[in-house]
C-alpha cells in the first residue's frame, strides 16, 4: 500500500513522510483487514482506504512453476501454475508427431485433399509415442483425419508413400504414410483376402456389406466386422 500523494500531500505536508513508511511496513493481513474496514489510522491521523491509499496487488510465488503478471494499475494480478504435467508433455509429444506427419507429407508431394494412413515405430521398451497418441486421439483426427496405427498393423499391400524417423519427445520413432488400404480380420479365406486388397477405402461406405462371388462362390463381407476402411477405423471398432 501506498500514499495517494495527490491526496495526502496537501492533508499531511510533513507529516506524509511518517504515514508512506507506516504504509509500506503493513503485512498483507493487516493491510487486507484495513481495506476490508476502510480506513487506516497513523497516530492521530485516519486515511480513507477509498481515497487516500493506492493498493497494487502482487504474486509472492512459491517455487519456480509458477508465472504471474499484472496491470500497471495494480488492480488485477494473473498467476499461471506451468507445472507440465504427463498429460501436458503428452499433447505436446502429439503436435510434435503431427508436424512430422505432416513433413512427410510434403516432401511426397500431396494436397491437402489427399487422404493417408500413419503407422509408426519405436525403439522396444519404449511406449512415449503410443501414450501420447492414445490420450491424444482428438488432436491427430483434428489436423490429419486419422490417427497413427502400430506399423505391425499395416497390411502387406499397403502402399508406402514416404517415411522417415525423427526425434519425438527424445525418443526414435519410424513414422510411414501410406496409401489409404483396407485392414481385415485374422482368420479371414485367402481369397476373400486377396479380394479385399484390391478394394479402394474410399468406394467403400462404413458397415457396408459386400456381395461379391469368388472362384464361383458367394461370398458376404461386411465392412466394420470383415475388414475396415483403414488399420485407425479397426482399432476404434474394438475398442467400443
Amino acid at each position: 500500500m501506498l500514499p495517494n500523494f495527490a491526496v495526502l500531500g496537501k492533508k499531511l505536508g510533513k507529516k506524509i513522510g511518517e504515514v508512506k513508511k507506516y504504509l509500506t511496513k503493513m503485512s498483507h493481513q493487516d493491510a487486507a483487514k484495513a481495506l476490508e474496514i476502510g480506513h487506516i489510522s497513523v497516530g492521530d491521523i485516519t486515511i480513507d482506504c477509498k481515497t487516500e491509499v493506492l493498493t497494487k496487488l502482487s504474486f509472492c510465488r512459491q517455487g519456480d512453476m509458477w508465472e504471474s503478471g499484472q496491470k500497471d494499475a495494480g488492480d488485477i494480478v494473473v498467476a499461471i501454475d506451468c507445472t507440465q504435467d504427463e498429460s501436458i508433455l503428452n499433447a505436446g509429444k502429439a503436435r510434435e508427431f503431427i508436424s512430422h506427419v505432416q513433413q512427410l507429407r510434403k516432401s511426397a508431394g500431396l494436397d491437402i485433399t489427399d487422404s493417408v494412413e500413419v503407422f509408426f515405430t519405436e525403439d522396444d521398451g519404449i511406449s512415449g509415442a503410443k501414450k501420447a497418441i492414445e490420450e491424444n486421439k482428438n488432436i491427430f483426427l483434428g489436423k490429419l483425419r486419422t490417427y497413427p496405427v502400430s506399423k505391425d498393423l499395416m497390411p502387406d499391400w499397403s502402399v508406402v508413400l514416404d517415411q522417415g524417423s525423427f526425434d519425438v519427445g527424445g525418443s526414435k520413432v519410424e513414422i510411414f504414410i501410406t496409401r489409404p488400404a483396407i485392414s481385415v480380420k485374422e482368420g479371414i479365406l485367402e481369397t476373400q483376402l486377396q479380394f479385399l486388397s484390391l478394394m479402394d477405402p474410399n468406394q467403400v461406405e462404413e458397415n457396408e456389406t459386400i456381395s461379391c462371388v469368388i472362384d464361383g462362390e458367394s461370398h458376404l463381407l461386411v465392412e466394420g466386422s470383415d475388414f475396415w476402411k483403414s488399420a485407425a477405423r479397426m482399432i476404434s471398432s474394438k475398442e467400443v
